[in-house]
C-alpha cells in the first residue's frame, strides 16, 4: 500500500513505529531534537523512497537498521563539525597578529553572530541550518523550496557577511564561514 502512495498506510507506519524509534534515537542521541531529526529524516526519506523500496525482512527491522545508519551519519556529522571548530580555534590561537589591529576570535565571533542576525529571514535560516551540517538539498527539503534556491540563500548570506565583516582577519572570517 505504501508504495502505492497510500497515505493512510504511511500514517499507520509512522503512528506505529514512531515512538519506539524516537526512543532509540534518543537513547543514543541524548538529545531531544536531534533523535525527533534523525527519525524524521528517517520517516521522509521511507515517502520519498517509497515506490523503490524493497524489504528483504520485516518493516520493522528495515526501520530499526536503517535508523543506525542515519544515527551513524548523525554522529559522524557532528564529530566532523566539532573538530572543524576545535580547528580553527586552534589555528586562530596560533596566529600571531598585533590585537591592537584585529579582533580576536572570540570577538569577531560575536561580531559575526550579530551580522547574521541581521540577514534577512530565509537567508539567515538556510545560512544556520548549513552551518548546523545540512547540505543545499536537505535544506530545500526542509523548507520546502529548491535547491538551487537554498543554494542562492547560502551564496547571498556568506557574500553580505564576507561584505560586513571585510576589514577583519581574512582566515578567522573564512574559517567561521565555512
Amino acid at each position: 500500500m505504501l508504495r502505492s502512495d497510500h497515505h493512510k498506510a504511511f500514517e499507520i507506519l509512522y503512528n506505529k513505529y514512531w515512538e519506539q524509534l524516537y526512543g532509540m534515537a534518543y537513547n543514543r542521541l541524548k538529545s531531544k531534537e536531534a533523535a525527533e531529526e534523525v527519525v524524521q529524516d528517517l520517516f521522509t526519506g521511507l515517502w520519498d523512497r517509497r515506490e523503490n523500496l524493497k524489504i528483504y525482512k520485516s518493516l520493522a527491522s528495515y526501520l530499526f537498521c536503517a535508523l543506525k545508519y542515519r544515527i551513524l551519519n548523525y554522529i559522524s556529522a557532528q564529530a566532523v563539525r566539532q573538530r572543524h571548530m576545535e580547528e580553527s580555534r586552534r589555528m586562530a590561537v596560533s596566529c600571531d597578529h598585533n590585537t591592537e589591529e584585529k579582533l580576536s576570535f572570540d570577538e569577531l565571533y560575536a561580531l559575526m553572530e550579530q551580522e547574521i542576525g541581521n540577514l534577512p529571514k530565509k537567508c539567515r535560516l538556510v545560512f544556520q541550518l548549513n552551518r548546523e551540517g545540512d547540505t543545499a538539498k536537505q535544506i530545500a527539503k526542509k523548507l520546502d523550496i529548491s535547491p538551487r534556491t537554498a543554494e542562492t540563500h547560502l551564496s547571498n548570506a556568506r557574500k553580505i557577511l564576507k561584505t560586513k565583516l571585510s576589514g577583519y582577519n581574512t582566515i578567522l572570517l573564512l574559517l567561521l564561514l565555512m
